[in-house]
């Protein structure tokens, strides 16, 4: 898992400080987390539509890891 740490102001539904948990190689998606939120994480997508089983793909990854 990579961890990398952001500030948020280009989210402004997501305020705060929150690390990249699981950045996409071609930047059409990352999964971002709170630092002390173990549970809670985000999915950012370019598209309006994010291929449903792409999806799965990444809740299952994230579920694992917890």
């Amino acid at each position: 898992m990579t961890f990398r740490k952001i500030e948020n102001s280009l989210l402004q539904p997501l305020r705060g400080k929150y690390w990249i948990i699981e950045p996409n190689d071609d930047y059409s998606y990352t999964v971002v987390s709170h630092p002390s939120i173990k549970y809670l994480c985000r999915i950012l997508s370019r598209t309006l539509k994010m291929n449903e089983s792409l999806y799965k793909d990444i809740v299952n990854r994230q579920d694992e890891e917890v």
